[in-house]
């Protein structure tokens, strides 16, 4: 009988990041190995899945979003890897450390010296559940506790919660309430957007009022918002990869299958603005941040900023010195060499292009300014980063 490649579904969301990086791990891993034929549906995690009915193969990757769909799985009767499931009677063979997470985003908000905490979470998923419950810990143990939103654990459990109408209403109502200034963290980047959504309505600032943390790491979403959002980078290419390694091992029946559930642990927090919050006291030093944030990437000047607070720019430094420990200069210099960075790491401007976008006068002013903040010049700054 005349060998043939293995026929693999993947199920597995591309509508966002975190679904289209595990398909770069099954990629990464049948790179390797070889092997099998994937058939990829073009979906997002809730839509039909009648076509399921009909498809014939070898194995499955899926992240099963509803009950009719897991009862479609079992019914082929093949080699399955799950990576959702509601962690009570369909459960992930790769599923995230929540507990690790959830310590990696107490930090982050921790290291911004802020004191007010909250998370927030929508549904009743065991995966929300969890990085609620230990983002509760993490905290407790430095003698915090979290503001938690209403919407956590509402409902009845489910393996992807959906958004309400309700919560439009009660979203701005409860960020008005949380005491400011506040680290939020949001159980995702979609949820992130939301909250966002909400600030810019209600009136609330980011990051000065709400420093804002989102999960999973979607850069098109994290860098379509305003400010770009920070993001904990959970490592979906590994998940996909090991999810690959797990089936090709029940598919062969003749490489021993790990021990499921396999934790992937998160890369990191990636750092942007919506978390690049200096907490200070001082009403007229704070709305000079937000200003400097918001207009300075492109060059403002002391005189500026001074005017638009309605201080002199002798009493604007001074209260800078003060509370923050450094000049209005300084810290428009700072705005701007982050936007430097930003776009040697993701975009191929050249240096030319990237002066002119930053307001610096001379490519060889940026070099300067660039080495005297950060160490390095941009070449050998985008060079080293993108290795990495």
């Amino acid at each position: 009988m005349a060998k043939r490649k293995k026929r693999v579904l993947l199920n597995v969301e591309t509508s966002r990041g975190y679904g289209r990086d595990i398909i770069r791990g099954v990629s990464q891993y049948l790179i390797e190995h070889s092997g099998w034929t994937v058939y990829l549906e073009d979906r997002g995690l809730q839509e039909n899945h009648d076509w399921v009915k009909n498809w014939r193969g070898d194995g499955i990757i899926s992240r099963t979003s509803s009950y009719e769909m897991a009862a479609l799985i079992a019914e082929k009767r093949i080699p399955t890897v799950e990576m959702l499931g509601d962690g009570k009677t369909i459960h992930s063979e790769v599923p995230g450390n929540e507990k690790t997470t959830a310590y990696l985003a107490a930090e982050h908000l921790i290291d911004c010296q802020l004191k007010n905490f909250a998370f927030f979470a929508y549904g009743n998923v065991w995966w929300g559940n969890l990085r609620g419950k230990f983002f509760q810990e993490a905290l407790a143990q430095q003698r915090f506790s979290p503001h938690l939103f209403p919407g956590y654990l509402a409902g009845p459990l489910c393996i992807y919660p959906q958004w309400e109408a309700e919560y439009d209403q009660m979203l701005p109502q409860w960020l008005k309430q949380l005491p400011k200034p506040v680290g939020l963290w949001a159980v995702n980047d979609f949820a992130a957007t939301r909250i966002n959504e909400a600030c810019e309505n209600a009136g609330v600032a980011v990051p000065e009022e709400i420093a804002l943390l989102g999960t999973t790491n979607d850069t098109l979403l994290c860098n379509l918002l305003s400010p770009p959002l920070s993001s904990i980078d959970l490592n979906s290419f590994q998940a996909g990869y090991m999810a690959a390694k797990i089936l090709d091992a029940k598919m062969s029946r003749k490489t021993k299958v790990p021990k499921t559930p396999v934790l992937i642990p998160p890369i990191g927090v990636v750092k942007r603005q919506s978390t690049d919050v200096t907490v200070v006291t001082d009403s007229d030093v704070a709305e000079a941040l937000r200003y400097i944030r918001t207009f300075g990437e492109e060059g403002l000047s002391v005189v500026e900023v001074a005017k638009h607070v309605g201080l002199s720019q002798s009493t604007l430094e001074r209260r800078f010195r003060e509370h923050i420990k450094r000049t209005p200069e300084k810290e428009i210099l700072r705005i701007r060499i982050k936007r430097v960075q930003t776009l040697l790491l993701e975009s191929d401007f050249p240096l030319r292009i990237i002066c002119k976008k930053t307001g610096f006068a001379t490519p060889e002013y940026l070099i300067q300014a660039f080495r005297r903040e950060t160490g390095m010049t941009p070449k050998e700054y985008r060079s080293r980063l993108r290795k990495e």
